[in-house]
């Protein structure tokens, strides 16, 4: 499972299109900051991606709570954001986020991030 915080409905609609060549992946969307915290606690996705820009809260924001939080510090929360920026990158790494991407997505880097934090999830799941 997937969770992909964007407020954006074009950046939605193609990580929806591009995550249907992982037939395995369930992916859930949360338009804001808040209820994709929310959705986040009660599913206990896989993996997270999250936009910087939200309506509510910053992406930031919702890294520094996801990793503050029991129930979701230990899943990975990678940052997709027309903004990373080298300086913003590091400031993300410090906060907890696993991996950058920037927008417009190179799509075979994104999708080998998602297949590998997955399988290091799976892994470690094995353990």
């Amino acid at each position: 499972t997937v969770l992909y915080i964007e407020d954006n409905p074009a950046n939605l609609q193609l990580v929806e299109v591009v995550l249907r060549r992982r037939q395995e992946i369930r992916l859930l969307s949360a338009m804001a900051g808040r209820p994709g915290l929310e959705m986040a606690r009660k599913n206990q996705p896989d993996l997270i991606l999250l936009d910087l820009h939200l309506p509510d809260l910053s992406g930031y924001e919702v890294l520094v709570l996801l990793k503050e939080h029991p129930a979701t510090q230990h899943i990975p929360v990678v940052v997709v954001s027309a903004d990373v920026l080298s300086q913003s990158t590091e400031q993300l790494s410090a906060a907890g986020a696993s991996a950058c991407i920037a927008k417009p997505l190179n799509i075979g880097k994104f999708l080998s991030l998602v297949d590998r934090l997955l399988a290091n999830k799976a892994v470690n799941e094995d353990l």
